[in-house]
């Protein structure tokens, strides 16, 4: 029996995961703890209830924790959580004395709780609370944000690292797993996608710790490995569906990493479970995915941000250009005019007459990145106001592989009450923070939609 303070709830939210496959999974035995959470709770499906261009992760995620609809919370980019302004569950929570842990929670601009918080690595400007929390979101934030990076770790980072988290709940079996992984790196670079995995379980360990230090009542837990892998390697996990079929090189590289990702999770449910054996657990995914069959939509970076301003004539640079994900990246101006002069030089670039780039304009920042989203597209011309061009391939590298997940409005809400019952009707969003400020007694707050769940 678990000697651990358990909060009330424990909220995994396991990004996109699919119910397809977790339904698919379970019925193979391949997630025995998964299945073990499933028939001990209400089993519910959640409807993101959006337009099909505002399907995005970090759109759902401040609703779920906010109660709020896409159009009110009006948070439409990663990093823009901070408008929320204190507008979340666990905000409520903390301002009624009880004790609030977030780990990870995307895009919901966290900053101070009666607890602590660990911001979402994409979070370019979020910080950690308390401050000794700090070595650990620095490292984590610089891999994640340019997780496409070819270079490994510096020596003196990763052992830095390591130190932070040898005092901080790091258990045996996670050391030896990324010893084991550093290690296979070594003969397969092709692996280094398994980092992740390694890395959630790493951010286990800190949660645990972090929430028996600060006997929270309420604490949140987020991974994003595996929906990296359905939209990147479900094709190689069923080529069969796919027009464009992976190399047999790839297949060998990649086939299984949609299915470590989940037995991987279904690890974390198990300590979960183990752990926190009396707390009420909700599981969410906020939307999902399914294959995206017929695509072949690839994402680039620009290759030198140099080099690349200076072709497209951007004469006032920029302060300085924060990654966010995969290939959207903000450039931060002195000014207003320098932001909208550089808006009006970037949109002019083109390939074949399509425009190269997409940048919206927020005040002295401009937020965008590539517009290309084919392969073929490295084959090609960049021109750029004078007419000047430049092999694409010189200004632009692909990341990643080709994309083969996509976003789907519906996915999985469990919530562990000791019993099983099967919800027939699809639950907006809207109406998860609701439930949580019930279970604590607290009534809904004005502006929220949603009713709470009759559990």
């Amino acid at each position: 029996m678990s000697k651990l303070h358990n909060p009330r709830i424990v909220q995994l939210e396991f990004n996109e995961l699919s119910p397809h496959l977790l339904d698919q999974f379970m019925g193979s035995g391949l997630l025995p703890h998964f299945k073990r959470l499933y028939d001990t709770s209400d089993v519910f499906h959640s409807e993101a209830g959006v337009p099909v261009d505002h399907l995005e992760p970090w759109i759902q995620w401040p609703t779920v924790h906010s109660g709020l609809r896409h159009d009110e919370h009006e948070i439409f980019h990663l990093g823009d959580g901070k408008k929320l302004a204190g507008r979340t569950v666990g905000n409520y929570l903390s301002a009624a004395g009880l004790r609030v842990g977030i780990f990870g929670s995307m895009n919901c601009g966290y900053d101070r709780v009666n607890g602590y918080v660990v911001p979402d690595p994409w979070d370019e400007g979020g910080k950690a609370y308390p401050d000794f929390i700090s070595p650990f979101v620095d490292f984590v934030s610089r891999q994640v944000q340019e997780s496409s990076r070819s270079g490994g770790f510096e020596l003196r980072e990763l052992l830095q690292f390591g130190w932070f988290l040898a005092r901080h709940g790091l258990s045996p079996n996670t050391a030896l797993s990324g010893l084991r992984q550093l290690a296979k790196e070594r003969t397969r670079p092709d692996q280094k996608w398994e980092r992740a995995i390694v890395m959630e379980k790493i951010c286990y360990d800190l949660f645990r710790y972090l929430n028996e230090k600060f006997k929270v009542d309420y604490a949140t837990f987020f991974c994003n490995s595996t929906a990296h892998f359905q939209h990147y390697y479900w094709r190689h996990f069923e080529p069969e569906r796919f027009a464009v079929p992976p190399s047999a090189e790839e297949k060998d590289s990649y086939s299984d990493a949609v299915l470590k990702g989940y037995r991987a999770l279904d690890a974390i449910v198990g300590r979960v479970l183990s752990d926190y054996p009396h707390s009420t657990i909700l599981f969410c995914t906020a939307l999902s995915q399914k294959p995206w069959s017929e695509t072949k939509k690839c994402l680039f970076r620009i290759r030198d941000m140099r080099e690349f301003l200076s072709f497209a004539g951007v004469e006032k640079k920029p302060l300085r250009v924060r990654p966010v994900m995969a290939q959207q990246f903000y450039f931060d101006f002195e000014t207003d005019s320098d932001a909208a002069a550089a808006k009006i030089a970037l949109d002019a670039l083109t390939v074949e007459g399509a425009p190269a780039c997409w940048f919206n304009l927020e005040g002295k920042s401009l937020f965008g990145g590539c517009s290309l989203e084919d392969a073929e597209s490295l084959g090609k011309k960049v021109k750029n106001v004078s007419g000047v061009t430049r092999d694409f391939g010189d200004l632009f590298y692909q990341i990643h592989g080709m994309r083969s997940g996509r976003h789907d409005p519906l996915g999985a809400l469990w919530i562990r009450r000791g019993t099983h019952r099967l919800h027939l009707e699809a639950v907006p969003l809207t109406r998860i923070a609701p439930t949580i400020l019930a279970e604590f007694s607290l009534p809904r707050v004005e502006g929220m939609s949603g009713e709470p769940l009759s559990l």
